[in-house]
């Protein structure tokens, strides 16, 4: 199972994470835009309530979990 952060959370993110859901290959574990209410939104419209939400791509850099 790969870890996937999707870093900008605009329109062209839910055919990211639709790209990224329903399989067993990947999981999305990170979130980051600058807009922290927006990737919020982002994360409970995708089901991905575990997954972290930051607005410095940085600090998703340093997960250990972060494949793609």
């Amino acid at each position: 199972m790969h870890g996937v952060a999707i870093i900008g959370c605009g329109q062209i993110s839910d055919l990211h994470a639709a790209a990224y859901s329903g399989g067993d290959a990947a999981r999305i574990v990170a979130l980051c835009d600058p807009d922290r209410q927006g990737a919020e939104a982002k994360r409970q419209r995708w089901g991905v309530p575990e997954a972290g939400v930051y607005t410095d791509y940085r600090e998703v850099l340093e997960r250990d979990d972060v494949d793609i």
